[in-house]
């Protein structure tokens, strides 16, 4: 057993649960649940490599990201192997990126942070800068939704009622929030087991950010279960029509035409 001690061994047996945790929500139904932990270990592969324990943490973190959008989108190789290739690496350069970004704010604020109580800032960074970047792929001229990470839920259909507040980007704010929220209880309770005593937090400050933790992870379920079982259809019906509007896609709507145009 001495052997699991070895930080490189740790950082692939953390790699083996979290590409599972973040795939299988994309790959089956009723199983986005696993996503609200899946960056857990994944955090705690840069907390290894940022205590020196391992070298090239950047490997790691592509590999990560690499196997996963490799098992979540490998079907795109039915249309064009190397376009799924491309579009593989690609997407997992950028996801490595946010990370990278996320470490170096981590690195340099760990200098000055110190005993300021400040350590929450690079998570909130790296939540805030993920969701800036799903944001930002919505309206790219080259779109890829499909690891929208609230788009785990698409096959729990019932636990996301609250999404038409909130849109897909909701579930990308709950998800990031509730594994930072969970690292960083585990981190702390790991550390405090290290040495040997409770840590710095009163018993209070601890069971008040346990709470915490759970209401962000289950409190949504309920509600969304809660209005999907009251939802009643209307008496009144309605009647839709679906037009495909006249244009030449390429040359007019691309080229020549307005939206306002295309619109009417």
């Amino acid at each position: 057993m001495d052997c699991f001690r070895r930080p490189i061994v740790q950082i692939w047996a953390l790699l083996f649960v979290s590409v599972p945790l973040m795939s299988l929500p994309f790959l089956a139904e009723h199983l986005g649940f696993l996503i609200l932990t899946g960056f857990v270990p994944l955090f705690f592969i840069e907390e290894i490599c940022s205590a020196g324990k391992a070298r090239h943490g950047w490997f790691y973190y592509f590999l990560f990201f690499f196997l996963w959008n490799a098992v979540t989108t490998y079907w795109i190789y039915n249309a064009t192997i190397a376009g799924a290739i491309a579009a593989v690496l690609a997407n997992s350069l950028q996801m490595s990126a946010i990370f990278w970004f996320f470490r170096l704010f981590k690195r340099r604020l760990g200098k000055w942070e110190k005993g300021n109580g400040l350590g929450f800032l690079p998570y909130l960074f790296f939540i805030v800068a993920w969701i800036a970047w799903e944001r930002f792929y919505f309206n790219a001229e080259i779109s890829w939704p499909w690891l929208t990470l609230g788009n785990a839920f698409a096959g729990s259909v019932r636990s996301i009622q609250w999404y038409e507040f909130t849109g897909t980007l909701g579930g990308s704010l709950w998800v990031l929030l509730s594994n930072v929220l969970l690292y960083r209880i585990i981190s702390r309770l790991v550390s405090a087991g290290r040495k040997g005593a409770e840590g710095k937090y009163a018993l209070r400050t601890r069971i008040a950010l346990y709470m915490f933790c759970g209401v962000i992870m289950v409190v949504p379920f309920i509600i969304s279960w809660r209005m999907f079982d009251s939802y009643r259809e209307t008496d009144d019906p309605r009647e839709f029509v679906v037009l495909q509007p006249n244009i030449e896609p390429y040359s007019d709507k691309f080229n020549n035409m307005s939206r306002r145009d295309q619109d009417k």
